[in-house]
């Protein structure tokens, strides 16, 4: 018996005027909680999902796979907001992964040098890998 995709376990979606922004842990891995991010993480956006976030790591969850796929624009408040979510989980000894950055997000962690600090992943396979470490 192989390993086997874990089917995500929907939380209610926190939805913006123009973002949709999704939470949910995975059936078989609940310890780990999805966060999809579509359309614009501007600075309103950045306030609810940071609010969110932190409900999350208060409950006890402190592994986070984000996949930004579907981020279209991101502010700087979006990227201070992931760069905040990494430190506050590595004070619980958690840890963030991203998943499918777009050319643009990466241009724009490469410039302000946050990509030293994110963990990013090619695959979810490896990113719940990462994430169970």
């Amino acid at each position: 018996m192989g390993w086997q995709k874990p089917s995500p376990r929907h939380y209610t979606p926190l939805t913006l005027m123009s973002n949709n922004i999704k939470i949910s842990t995975f059936e078989a891995k609940e310890h780990i909680v999805l966060l999809t991010i579509r359309g614009s993480l501007d600075t309103v956006a950045a306030y609810h999902l940071q609010e969110r976030v932190e409900a999350l790591v208060n409950a006890g969850h402190y592994k986070f796979l984000v996949n930004l796929q579907e981020l279209e624009q991101i502010s700087s408040a979006g990227v201070g907001l992931f760069s905040a979510i990494i430190l506050d989980l590595e004070r619980h000894h958690g840890k963030v992964v991203f998943l499918n950055i777009s050319e643009q997000v990466y241009e724009i962690l490469q410039m302000t040098h946050l990509i030293e600090i994110f963990t990013i992943a090619r695959s979810q396979e490896e990113a719940i890998a990462l994430l169970d470490m």
